[in-house]
Parts: C-alpha cells; sequence; structure tokens
C-alpha cells in the first residue's frame, strides 16, 4: 500500500506509514489547499494525534538515506567509560604483547656511580701532585668504593681500580722514601732549596762524599761531624769533633770579621760570586770543623783540636745538590755531594 502522505511503500495489513507515521486510510491533501475531513477509527483502537506533517511536493520524496553510523575512537585509558582489556595484536603467527599500563612501578636500568669510588680517584690522582701526600686516603677510599659498588651494583669499579693502582704505587714510593731517610728532600719539585734555613737543614741532614778523593763528611747530633779518609772505611781513619755552619749573610759577616786573618773582602767574596751561575751570596758556606780526634788503626793521635774552615757556595738544581768548598788551612778543593747522587756525580765528572 502506498503512503498518500510521503508516498512510500507499506505492506497493505499496516495502518501506519513506517517511513513518516501517517494513518494509510488518510486521503491526500488537495491541491486547493482544502484539509481532508478527519477520518473516523473504531473507538478500541485509538490513534494518538499525528504530528504535523510537511506538505509534499509534487515531486514524489526521496528515499532516506541511511542513518550514519559513527567509527568507535580508539581505546582511550583514562577517557572511556567502558572497561577494556589490553587485547594483544599478532604478526604473523607470534602475538606482539602490548606494554601494560601504570601500574604503581616504574622499573629503570639506570645504575648510578658510587660516589666513593670518584672521590677515591680524584684523591688518587691528585695526589701525583702533592708529592703522595694523600696517596693513603686515596687507596682508602677506592678500596671501598670498589666493595660497594659490587654490592650494590654501582657503576665506577673501573675508577676504584685505577685509584687504587694509582694509590697504591705511590704509597709504596712514599714508604721507600721514608725508610731510605730521604722524605724530606725526595719530594722537592716545586721549592727550590735556598733560603738559609733550607740549606742548613739540607746540609746537615746528609752525608757527603768528595767525588775527587772520596773522603765522606757526615753531621751527627749536637753538633758533631766525623771526616773520613775513605767512605768505603767508616771504621778507622777518620776525624770526629764540632762543627760550625754558616749561610749567606752570616757567612759573610763571620768571613770578614772571624777569619780576617786570612785576608779575605766582600768584594773578593762577591766577584767569586759572579764567576759562576750556580753561586750566590745567599748560597755562600763557612763550614768551621774542630777536629778533636784522629783516629788511626784505632787509636787517637791527636793531643790538640785542629780548626779546619772551608768556605764555598752550595749548588743546586733541584736535582741534584753540591757543597762547593775550598780548605783554607790547605786550599785544597773539595766537591762533596749527596751519598744518594753519588754514583751519577762520580761518572759525571770522569767524563
Amino acid at each position: 500500500m502506498k503512503c498518500p502522505i510521503c508516498g512510500n511503500e507499506n505492506l497493505d495489513s499496516t495502518k501506519f506509514c513506517i517511513w513518516c507515521g501517517a494513518p494509510l486510510d488518510t486521503p491526500p491533501v488537495s491541491s486547493t489547499g482544502n484539509a481532508p475531513e478527519p477520518a473516523s477509527f473504531p473507538a478500541q483502537d485509538p490513534v494518538p494525534a499525528p504530528t504535523p506533517i510537511p506538505t509534499p511536493s509534487s515531486n514524489p520524496a526521496p528515499a532516506p538515506s541511511p542513518i550514519p553510523v559513527q567509527n568507535p575512537s580508539p581505546y582511550m585509558p583514562g577517557y572511556s567509560a567502558i572497561p577494556q582489556e589490553n587485547p594483544g595484536s599478532t604478526f604473523g603467527t607470534s602475538p606482539i604483547p602490548i606494554q601494560t599500563a601504570y601500574a604503581g612501578g616504574y622499573t629503570s636500568n639506570y645504575k648510578p656511580t658510587n660516589v666513593l669510588c670518584i672521590i677515591g680517584f680524584i684523591i688518587s690522582m691528585v695526589s701525583i701532585f702533592c708529592c703522595g701526600m694523600t696517596a693513603v686516603a686515596g687507596l682508602a677510599l677506592s678500596i671501598i668504593g670498589l666493595i660497594l659498588a659490587s654490592k650494590h651494583g654501582e657503576k665506577g669499579k673501573g675508577l676504584a681500580i685505577a685509584g687504587i693502582v694509582v694509590s697504591a704505587l705511590l704509597t709504596a714510593f712514599f714508604a721507600y722514601a721514608i725508610l731510605n731517610g730521604n722524605f724530606k728532600y725526595s719530594f722537592k719539585i716545586f721549592n727550590r732549596i735556598d733560603t738559609p734555613e733550607e740549606i742548613e737543614e739540607y746540609v746537615t741532614d746528609n752525608t757527603w762524599i768528595d767525588i775527587q778523593e772520596d773522603t765522606c763528611l757526615e753531621f751527627v747530633s749536637s753538633k758533631k761531624f766525623k771526616y773520613y779518609r775513605d767512605f768505603e772505611e767508616l771504621d778507622d781513619y777518620y776525624y770526629e769533633g764540632k762543627y760550625e755552619l754558616y749561610i749567606g749573610d752570616e757567612a759573610l759577616d763571620y768571613i770578614v770579621n772571624d777569619l780576617s786573618e786570612y785576608g779575605l773582602t766582600e768584594e773578593e767574596i762577591q766577584d767569586l760570586a759572579d764567576r759562576n751561575k750556580h753561586y750566590k751570596m745567599a748560597n755562600l758556606v763557612v763550614l768551621v770543623l774542630h777536629n778533636e780526634k784522629r783516629y788511626v788503626d784505632g787509636k787517637n793521635d791527636l793531643t790538640d783540636t785542629v780548626v779546619t774552615p772551608y768556605i764555598g757556595f752550595f749548588c743546586t738544581n733541584n736535582k741534584e745538590h753540591a757543597l762547593d768548598l775550598t780548605n783554607l788551612n790547605s786550599f785544597g778543593y773539595s766537591l762533596f755531594v749527596p751519598e744518594d747522587e753519588y754514583e751519577d756525580a762520580k761518572k759525571a765528572n770522569s767524563k
């Protein structure tokens, strides 16, 4: 049955148009605009009043377009009210799991570097430039840092091992210098020995050997000395007594005033200092030996004290040291070097 209002086909048993809802027995509206009489319906089947129906045009009404269906948007966690499971996708035959959402924790592969490993390495490297003074601390911190880094799975083991190696080497050298009595002067790298106090301390803390005569001068406690005829024979043939040592201005005053019988003047000493680049008035040395005993074949053969004054200069280039002295009694020349520098100085002097 065709609807008189919208013109669409309906089943014969249908009383209302399934398209526009109009009664199928309602006559169409005339072109003159007069409304048709209302149709009567059985009382047992009341029909609600229809909604206003638009006036049909002369052309047949177009077929209704299908209602568009909205495509569902991708699942947005936190915005969708519908709980959804986390599906897996497949690629070929193997399922590809989708990473689960945040569930109360975050797992990271980042491993921190142990702080003690860093500090121990830095202190170990610094000890190279401070003459090994911080080597022991660097060694201890590096060992502790290595243990903690291994225990907690932290980084920095390589730094700790490097710190241990550097510190251990410097500590061993440090201990060797102490045991050999050269601790004070083995590390004179940055400061020259050029003040009267430094020169006096260095001179009296060392044993000196004449590289020309192989005689040996040793300073002992209480301003005492021993002067051996041969440094390889220290049990016999030596002098002993007290000494006086003057450096710089004190040495010059002693020469001019106390050694005036030798006729040396300040101008002559200054002229002597100007002849050699290693000579300086600040390094002028006067050494007076008061020989009280002389042992020959184990017996003392001196009855009176013999005073022997030496004048000269303390020379150094920070690596090599020497006492360049002249005996004022015999005018004999002596070039003394520290015992630990003797072999090298002897070879250099023989060339």
